[in-house]
């Protein structure tokens, strides 16, 4: 049944300042594209050394920023529920920005000599993160990134590809035997159950949704026998943005979407950036609440900015 629900004033605050920064960053990136890079490159150089090195003390010390969903943990012979999460409650959004991040990187710096052992530092921690914070999707992506990235149909680099695939073969033997990456509480079976529930908001609100991050009582008030009324977040942006937002916010949102890929295709876009295009999406899948998870809109507008998008050499 519809219902009208008043929507929070801190969350009202919260999505109206963040569209005035996503504006405003988007009129600075489009103005001044050289600088806006170059200084986004450098403050990620700075957060993917900071995120990162809390990541390993989080993880061997087992102990959490205060923001942490493990920081109340107080069972510590299980390392699933001691996962590193950074600067934020829930380590797949912190998997999920540090991937983001490292592949802004290694499109930035483009591969060479020069960068060669930076690339392999950074591919190196991306993977590691992934791995600790238990975030399948995020690892999924970033290898799908990296097949891209390295090219991988150049039989030039075949015996690098070979060698890749023994690697990575042997990290997910390791990976999906370890504790971290089980699916404690059948979380796939879950995530599919929240997605068609997230369907059937449509005719509930009559396409118009509930408003700004009302989500969360969408689903505290969803059926018991529905078996997530546990659950407040959607566990995907599109959906969020549905259930929030409507059917015709949500159309318009990935028309937009279509939109970009067609422009990339056009201009040709440098393929490691026009498959960051595919995975942003796919990603954001991994994160609880993606609403007002700023950093991704950032790079999402360097993914559609046109300097950014232009065809490159390599």
């Amino acid at each position: 049944m519809f219902r009208i629900e008043q929507v929070e004033l801190s969350s009202f605050l919260n999505f109206s300042i963040l569209l005035c920064v996503i504006i405003s960053v988007i009129g600075i990136s489009s103005k001044e594209n050289g600088k806006f890079l170059r200084d986004l490159n450098a403050f990620l150089s700075i957060y993917l050394i900071a995120s990162f090195s809390l990541a390993v003390y989080e993880h061997i010390t087992l102990k959490h920023l205060p923001l942490s969903a493990s920081y109340l943990v107080t069972t510590i012979w299980d390392g699933y529920y001691h996962a590193p999460s950074g600067f934020f409650t829930n380590q797949n959004d912190f998997a999920l920005v540090f991937v983001m991040a490292t592949m802004f990187k290694l499109s930035y710096l483009k591969k060479g000599k020069k960068n060669h052992l930076i690339n392999w530092l950074l591919i190196i921690m991306c993977l590691w993160i992934t791995h600790v914070t238990g975030s399948r999707l995020n690892l999924m992506g970033f290898i799908i990134f990296l097949a891209f990235y390295f090219r991988f149909w150049e039989l030039k680099k075949l015996l690098l590809i070979g060698i890749s695939s023994i690697i990575i073969i042997s990290f997910f033997s390791y990976i999906f035997v370890n504790s971290s990456f089980s699916l404690k509480g059948h979380s796939t079976n879950t995530r599919i159950n929240l997605y068609y529930q997230a369907l059937l908001s449509i005719p509930e609100s009559y396409g118009v949704g509930y408003g700004i991050d009302l989500s969360k009582n969408f689903y505290q008030d969803r059926p018991s026998n529905a078996g997530i009324s546990n659950f407040i977040n959607p566990h995907s942006y599109i959906f969020e943005l549905l259930i929030n937002s409507g059917i015709l916010t949500f159309i318009v949102y990935l028309s937009l979407y279509a939109l970009i890929l067609r422009k990339a295709i056009v201009f040709k876009t440098r393929l490691d950036i026009f498959i960051q295009l595919i995975l942003y999406n796919l990603l954001l899948f991994s994160s609880s609440s993606s609403l007002f998870l700023w950093p991704h809109y950032f790079f999402f507008v360097v993914y559609i900015n046109y300097e950014f998008l232009k065809p490159k050499d390599d």
